[in-house]
């Protein structure tokens, strides 16, 4: 990828693109861009443990769970409350490579090591850290299709 960075004091930014318009990564990065420039999608989460608030870079939250009647963040094989509700994070952060596995996590399929088949059919994905959650069948298309076309 070749990135060129023009100086133009007072004016509007502005990018172009050139490449396969029909690439899915050219449709990522037009998503993400367009995210940014709305200021929907942040490049951190706040996250609260201990009575402290934590600022976490996205890239490196694991998942977003719901537990009990919150929503946590895993980070480093710790779990911190946020405020944010799992179809919000599901929205706001795909273009970071997150998609949901089940009712309740929502995976951030960078952090994907391996994904096995279980006996039963089930698909189970263990991620770098050594976590592991069931994916299930109905996402599993999904989760699929992001790896093999985006990643």
């Amino acid at each position: 990828m070749k990135i060129t960075i023009e100086n133009k004091v007072n004016s509007e930014i502005e990018v172009v693109i050139k490449g396969d318009t029909s690439s899915n990564k050219i449709k990522s990065l037009v998503e993400l861009l367009n995210n940014f420039d709305s200021e929907r999608v942040s490049s951190v989460v706040v996250g609260k443990k201990d009575e402290r608030e934590y600022v976490l870079p996205v890239k490196e939250i694991e998942c977003f769970e719901s537990k009990d009647a919150y929503a946590v963040v895993k980070h480093n094989n710790e779990d911190y409350k946020v405020r944010i509700r799992l179809f919000e994070a599901e929205d706001m952060y795909e273009c970071y490579g997150f998609r949901r596995i089940s009712k309740g996590i929502i995976l951030n399929c960078n952090h994907i090591k391996y994904i096995e088949v279980e006996f039963s059919g089930n698909y189970r994905v263990v991620t770098k850290s050594g976590a592991k959650s069931t994916i299930s069948r109905r996402y599993v298309s999904g989760v699929k299709k992001y790896i093999r076309e985006e990643m």
